[in-house]
């Protein structure tokens, strides 16, 4: 009897140590993951390119990507995929939406084959969208005009040269009345411009390279940052000028710190020694 009370005992010690060695065997971590953006700050039409790497003890089963507008709950997928791989890495290209305003959360989720999941989220914050600076009836004059010349659309600000040249980071475009190009505003880097030596620009060590584009048909006065924005990035070839300039006029314009701008020609008068006065609108 002892005997056998024995082998049941070792029986029953050894079906609860391969349980245990069972459930060890079953037990592993949550899948890994690793989520980066090449940028963080991006326009409406811009793509985000997204790099996703995840890992796991097992497999990794499901591999989902949502797009969240911060202060909404309600998320939407963008990708739902089934992957059945240990280790994989994919690059998503998101684009912002054209009527993005609000910051954005991209979150990735991806699940293991026993239905654990790793989540992360980066934000993509919307530029272009919020308050306008506008700037009215604003003249400049062209190169022999004692009216300054330079202009900052971020602050409205109109600079003599010598006042340009102590605020080069500043200025965002300049005006000028030439022989061939005739109206025309340009950026500090443009090469017509600076071949004019009135404006000393041979001397500046930062030349703002603000890029122009045309436009017809936008709603300028109801334009808001998205619409700008969306305006810009529908096409159209980027210049470092705008020349041959007529009233009534529309061109957009994009700053090296990333502003979107839009400014209509109200009048031209003379030549070298004229004016031009446009009104501006662009985003903060």
């Amino acid at each position: 009897m002892k005997a056998i009370k024995k082998l049941v005992l070792f029986l029953l010690v050894g079906a609860m140590a391969a349980n245990y060695a069972c459930n060890k065997d079953e037990t592993q971590d949550n899948p890994t993951l690793g989520v980066t953006a090449d940028k963080t700050t991006a326009s409406p039409g811009d793509v985000v390119n997204i790099g996703i790497t995840t890992s796991s003890a097992g497999l990794v089963e499901k591999l989902m990507i949502q797009e969240r507008t911060q202060g909404s709950s309600v998320p939407g997928t963008l990708l739902d995929s089934t992957v059945h791989q240990a280790n994989f890495g994919i690059t998503y290209h998101y684009t912002v939406p054209s009527n993005a305003t609000a910051p954005i959360d991209i979150v990735v989720t991806v699940t293991d084959d026993k239905a654990q999941t790793t989540s992360k989220t980066v934000t993509i914050t919307v530029s272009g969208g919020g308050n306008l600076s506008t700037c009215a009836n604003k003249t400049l004059g062209s190169y022999d005009n004692t009216t300054g010349s330079f202009f900052s659309a971020k602050t409205c600000t109109i600079y003599t040269v010598s006042e340009a040249k102590n605020n080069q980071s500043a200025v965002d475009f300049l005006y000028f009345y030439g022989s061939t190009n005739f109206a025309t505003i340009g950026a500090p880097d443009d090469a017509d411009a600076n071949t004019i030596t009135t404006f000393q620009l041979n001397t500046w060590t930062t030349k703002n390279a603000t890029r122009f584009k045309t436009v017809t048909g936008f709603d300028f006065t109801n334009a808001t940052g998205t619409s700008i924005t969306v305006a810009w990035t529908a096409g159209g070839t980027e210049m470092s000028k705008i020349n041959n300039l007529g009233v009534g006029q529309m061109f957009l314009f994009k700053t090296v710190d990333g502003r979107y701008g839009v400014a209509k020609v109200n009048s031209i008068s003379g030549t070298s020694a004229g004016t031009i006065s446009l009104d501006v609108k662009s985003t903060m």
